[in-house]
């Protein structure tokens, strides 16, 4: 097989989701199988999306429930939970309601009775950030 890319495959391809390296060099290694397909999500619904109105300007932050996580990722509701609890606790995404207020604790978001709206935040190129 020829590893040459003919000039119309990535046309075919579109839309393409622009991801930054550091996630796939530095991040990934350190993530399961399931913070790494809830990341993927998360990056999708975000980078993946200009903002409705913008020229070009990237979502800042996406309304993402528990069942597109489930139907997108082909995981449990558990291992989605755990999944959000460990890129919470590897500070590459923060959780907030509608009226961007934070919500760090599963009790936070549960009481909060309200959409979560997921957002990454970036990491940082040094590997021991995320451990």
């Amino acid at each position: 097989m020829s590893e040459r890319v003919l000039p119309h495959a990535w046309e075919e391809l579109a839309p393409v989701v622009p991801m930054p390296a550091v996630y796939l060099d530095v991040v990934m290694p350190f993530l399961t199988d399931a913070e790494w397909r809830v990341l993927c999500i998360i990056i999708r619904q975000t980078l993946g999306w200009t903002a409705p109105g913008s020229s070009g300007e990237r979502k800042r932050r996406d309304w993402i429930s528990q069942s597109q996580f489930r139907e997108r990722t082909g995981k449990s509701r558990d291992s989605i939970s755990r999944a959000v609890a460990g890129l919470l606790r590897h500070n590459l995404i923060a959780i907030e309601n509608r009226r961007g207020e934070l919500l760090s604790s599963p009790r936070q978001r549960l009481l909060s009775r309200d959409r979560l709206y997921y957002r990454l935040v970036p990491p940082r190129r040094d590997s021991t950030a995320h451990q």
